[in-house]
């Protein structure tokens, strides 16, 4: 495929989480209807605020149809199986389908997608002009997110060198190391009370123990000043606008 692995997996992972495949005559064979749940991410965005009433839920994909409809079928054989293995499996049965057998998904996606702008005709109806301008003003931060997520994606790419820790940052990368205890994952109430705990060290620490430290990540600046440095004259001689 000429999309990535880790790219599909992703996307797949921030567009839905499914809940059941219920009975009921459809488009997508024996009757099925596909029920899908979005996942935190996604309904954060659908509720935008306590005066607007939740957006209408895009459409998926068509591609996007199918792994909903295939991940339950290859889930009940091997339970076990991870998500990134599942979407794999989906992804090479997608790609080995003709076109005839994806034209089934093609048609419920573009039903589902004349459906979506009619509930969204319908929605923008019902908002004042403040609701709109704040609609635009959240749409427009959303579009600047993605442009600098996409903007670092570049960078990285281009190997830039990451900026060091702080003298903090050492300590507190030092005292986890200390504190934690293998084996389990540690529940965000559980991550929380360790970084509060680690803050709490740092603040107890005298000034001179802190100044190693803060001497340490000074050091770490200056070779990453460096490193910076040569990477920006590589990257004009190569012409690549950073």
């Amino acid at each position: 495929m000429a999309i990535s692995m880790g790219v599909l997996f992703r996307a797949f992972s921030q567009k839905c989480r499914i809940v059941h495949v219920s009975a009921r005559q459809g488009l997508l064979g024996s009757g099925t209807c596909l029920q899908i749940q979005s996942c935190p991410r996604i309904q954060h965005y659908q509720t935008i605020s306590d005066d607007i009433p939740p957006k209408p839920k895009r459409p998926l994909s068509s591609f996007f149809l199918f792994v909903v409809e295939q991940r339950p079928k290859i889930l009940a054989e091997e339970p076990d199986l991870r998500n990134t293995e599942v979407v794999k499996r989906i992804a090479a049965m997608w790609k080995e389908m003709s076109d005839s057998e994806k034209e089934v998904y093609r048609q419920e996606f573009e039903s589902q997608r004349i459906k979506f702008q009619e509930e969204m005709e319908d929605f923008r109806s019902r908002l004042t002009d403040e609701q709109l301008d704040t609609l635009m003003e959240i749409s427009r931060k959303k579009r600047e997110m993605r442009s600098k997520r996409r903007h670092r994606a570049e960078l990285r790419k281009l190997n830039k060198p990451k900026r060091p820790p702080s003298g903090y940052s050492l300590f507190v990368k030092e005292h986890l190391s200390s504190t934690l205890r293998p084996g389990g994952t540690k529940t965000t109430e559980e991550k929380q009370a360790m970084f509060k705990d680690a803050a709490e060290a740092w603040n107890a620490i005298p000034d001179y123990e802190k100044q190693r430290y803060n001497e340490e990540a000074n050091q770490l600046l200056e070779t990453y000043k460096e490193e910076m440095d040569d990477w920006k004259r590589r990257m004009e001689e190569e012409g690549t606008q950073v």
